[in-house]
């Protein structure tokens, strides 16, 4: 592969995910907007499955999960870590449930605000989400 090497991981990672916008960590993750994927099953803007993804100053906007749950993001598994500072959640939708963030590990959240979503923000949930109210 040619290109720079954010260019080069983007590709490896919409090999291994085709309609979602990052995998597993690390995720490149400063001054970056996930949006408008969409995902068949989950995590249109971001899927986590092991590992410590940290997301700052960025937004998850707008994104889709067409057949399942966490429109925005699934941080799928009690081995996942999301970290979110200055990261407004906003606009996504999921089929199911979660259309903002669905956490089945662990979720740090400061100055970032999941509103918006559909059908809602964070609920059914396994692992509650610091801050999202629904």
């Amino acid at each position: 592969m040619t290109g720079s090497p954010r260019a080069t991981l983007r590709a490896i990672l919409r090999s291994l995910w085709p309609r979602a916008g990052w995998v597993g960590s690390p995720a490149p993750g400063t001054r970056s907007t996930p949006r408008h994927p969409a995902a068949a099953f989950g995590g249109g803007g971001l899927f986590t499955n092991a590992g410590t993804v940290t997301l700052s100053t960025s937004r998850v906007v707008t994104n889709r999960a067409t057949g399942g749950v966490g429109g925005g993001i699934l941080n799928n598994g009690s081995l996942s870590a999301l970290h979110l500072h200055d990261t407004p959640v906003t606009g996504n939708r999921a089929a199911e449930t979660a259309g903002g963030i669905l956490n089945g590990g662990r979720v740090t959240a400061t100055r970032s605000p999941v509103t918006g979503n559909l059908p809602n923000n964070c609920a059914g949930s396994p692992s509650p989400v610091p801050g999202c109210a629904g």
